[in-house]
This record gives structure tokens, C-alpha cells and sequence, in this order.
């Protein structure tokens, strides 16, 4: 009788592995499926197997290892497997921005554990987007935590100590350093001219032209600036600040001309390609993104994610936000609906980047892995 237990306990053992193990390489709904079809399941209530044969459920499909699932309800978009490369960085991945042509990604890194600027440096990493292989690199002696192109590709600025610095994207060679009165930890190159923003969270907003006589101006009312954006028309800059607010700048006159109050320090925002909103995020409540018009200054929608969001980017039509936290979710202008959504292994998505023609995003996050994902319903 012993004997006898001990080999059902056994039995038992091994069909249970085997159930854990379908359920992580093939989702649950795979595995609800197969049982479905065994014989001693055809005699159960077969509703649940004909609903899911209509197609009238709308709940996105689990994600097998190995492979990446975003979009729609089945109704209104194709649902695809898109993981495209992953690339595996030196540190944290904090910022990933795209050449202007598309055909590079550049990014750049926090040391492991930490977001410090001063911390072990790596090398700024320059990626062929269509294989994901590292086609070049950019070193500096400090850590580079925030990274942008120029305008017309030829160069990358990134945000170093005590300086702001311009690379020769092609040589890696130093063109120009701009000083600054701590850590340069947010930077951003405007869109349309040779000015370059750049702040440090207890530091005032600096802007410098990159026009050989390197000329500076400390811009807005707060000292203390998180993160920093310059609109896609380029007249105006906005600055995430350490005084619970949003100040919208001119880059003109230097006025600010615009302030969005928030119960925290705002830590990340994005401008739409027409620059009529502005998605924000506090570290008040990372569960909450604020979408504001920027003509008025009104609160237009306040989105709630289950958890937090530490990055967000538009996608190049507008048509769709975005939110990075753990894991990436995808909210549709139209109805601040949420459309899609991608796992990220339960690790910290630290930056976003939509590519210029919206078909993919990279994804950034702190295991030091760079994703990149096919999103075919946005082109």
C-alpha cells in the first residue's frame, strides 16, 4: 500500500511539472485549449470552447517565451508576435534615441542597481536598428545617463559631469563641451535649430547654441529641472521641474509662458508631433499620466495604469501613447483607451522610443537589455 502511494505521489508530481511548464512556454490559453481536446474533456460544458472559437472575446493573448504580443482587440487589429532583436548593454539602458534617418539607435546607461551619473561609466552604444548589432561606440570618462542627436544625424549630445558634450557621431570624437554647474542628467537638442537644452535635478535650466561661440542662457523660474523637451516647432521648451511643476518656456524671449501645476517633481513628459499636448508623469504618483493641452493649460485626461510608469512617448501620427513601467502599455489618443500591452520580464522599462516611421519601438530596461518591437498597426 506504501509502495503503491508513493508511485501515485510520483504520477502526480511529474503531470504537474508538465502543466507549469506548457503554462510558461505556451500561455495558459494554449494549455486550457489542448486539455480541451484530451477525451476525458469532450463529456465537461463546452461554452467556454465555443466562445473562444467565435472570436467574440477581446483579452490580448499571453505571451510566449522568447516572442512579444501587442495590439488591439481582435476585432479592430491584427494580433502578431513582433519581438524583432534584443541587445544586451553594459548598464541600465536610461536612454535611447533614433537617427533622424531611422537607421541608427544610439544608446546610453545608468551603472546596474542605480540611476547615478557617476557611476561606473560605459561607453554610449551606436546600433544598426534593422540587425541590432553594435556598429560603433562613443566614450567618455563619466556616465552619460541622457543622450540626443542633432538635427541633420552628424552628432550626439549626452549629458555628463560638470559638462554637456557634443560627439562627432561617425569619429566619436569630442566637437565641443559646454560647462555646467553640476551633472548634466537630462538633455534634449532642438528639432529645428543648433540649441541644445540641459538641466540637473538641483540645477537651473541651461540652454546653449552649438554655434562655435557656444553662448548660454539659464532659462525658467525654478532651479531644479528633471527632464526637458523642446517642442517639435522648436519655440518652446518644456521643463520638468523640482517645484511640482511643468513650466512651458519660449525659446525666443525666454519667458515662461506657462506653468502646469503637479503634486510632485515632474520626471518625465513628451510633447505630440503637433505639439498641441503634453503627457506628463510626478514622482507623486507614478501611477498616474497627465495629458494637458498646452494652448490653455487645461488638464485634458488623467490616465490611471494598474502600476507605475517611469517613461512615455507619442508615436510619430499621435495616434497612440506610450507608458513604460513594468512592461510597456499602449494608450489610443482617440479615447485614451488602452489598446495593447507588452511583458517586460517584470523589469523596470526606463526609456521609450518610438522610430521615425512608427513601425517599431525600442524598449530600454533595467536588466541593461534594449527590445525592439514591431508595432505594424501604427504605419
Amino acid at each position: 500500500m506504501t509502495s503503491f502511494r508513493s508511485r501515485v505521489v510520483v504520477a502526480l508530481g511529474v503531470v504537474s511539472s508538465i502543466v507549469t511548464i506548457l503554462v510558461f512556454s505556451t500561455g495558459i490559453q494554449n494549455v486550457k485549449a489542448l486539455f480541451a481536446k484530451l477525451p476525458w474533456a469532450s463529456s465537461g460544458d463546452s461554452r467556454s470552447t465555443e466562445a473562444n472559437r467565435s472570436g467574440t472575446e477581446t483579452t490580448t493573448q499571453s505571451m510566449p517565451v522568447g516572442s512579444a504580443s501587442i495590439g488591439e482587440p481582435a476585432s479592430t487589429v491584427r494580433q502578431v508576435r513582433n519581438l524583432l532583436w534584443e541587445f544586451k548593454h553594459d548598464l541600465n539602458v536610461t536612454s535611447i534615441r533614433w537617427s533622424p534617418s531611422g537607421d541608427l539607435i544610439a544608446i546610453s546607461g545608468a551603472g546596474v542597481g542605480s540611476t547615478s551619473i557617476g557611476s561606473s561609466p560605459a561607453p554610449i552604444a551606436l546600433l544598426d536598428s534593422r540587425s541590432g548589432e553594435k556598429v560603433d561606440e562613443i566614450y567618455n570618462k563619466f556616465n552619460v545617463e541622457e543622450i540626443d542627436w542633432s538635427p541633420d544625424g552628424r552628432y550626439i549630445v549626452g549629458g555628463s559631469r560638470w559638462s554637456a558634450i557634443v560627439w562627432d557621431s561617425k569619429t566619436g570624437a569630442t566637437v565641443q563641451e559646454f560647462p555646467y554647474v553640476n551633472a548634466v542628467d537630462t538633455v534634449d537638442w532642438s528639432p529645428v535649430a543648433s540649441k541644445i537644452a540641459g538641466a540637473y535635478f538641483n540645477g537651473p535650466l541651461t540652454v546653449w547654441d552649438f554655434d562655435g561661440r557656444g553662448e548660454r542662457k539659464s532659462l525658467g523660474n525654478c532651479r531644479g529641472v528633471h527632464t526637458v523637451a523642446f517642442s517639435h516647432s522648436g519655440e518652446f521648451i518644456a521643463a520638468g521641474t523640482s517645484c511640482n511643476s511643468v513650466e512651458i518656456i519660449s525659446v525666443a524671449s525666454g519667458e515662461v509662458t506657462r506653468t502646469l501645476p503637479h503634486g510632485g517633481c515632474v520626471t518625465k513628459l513628451s510633447w505630440n508631433p503637433d505639439d498641441t499636448l503634453l503627457a506628463t508623469v510626478s514622482d507623486c504618483s507614478y501611477h498616474a499620466v497627465l495629458i494637458w493641452n498646452t494652448l490653455t493649460g487645461g488638464k485634458v485626461k488623467i490616465i490611471a495604469p494598474e502600476k507605475e510608469v517611469f517613461s512615455l512617448c507619442w508615436s510619430p501620427t499621435g495616434k497612440y501613447l506610450a507608458l513604460g513601467g513594468y512592461g510597456v502599455r499602449v494608450i489610443k489618443a482617440q479615447n485614451w483607451s488602452e489598446v495593447g500591452g507588452l511583458p517586460a520580464g517584470f523589469q523596470m522599462v526606463m526609456s521609450l522610443a518610438w522610430n521615425p516611421d512608427g513601425s517599431s519601438i525600442a524598449i530600454g530596461r533595467r536588466d541593461q537589455v534594449l527590445s525592439l518591437v514591431r508595432i505594424p498597426w501604427e504605419r
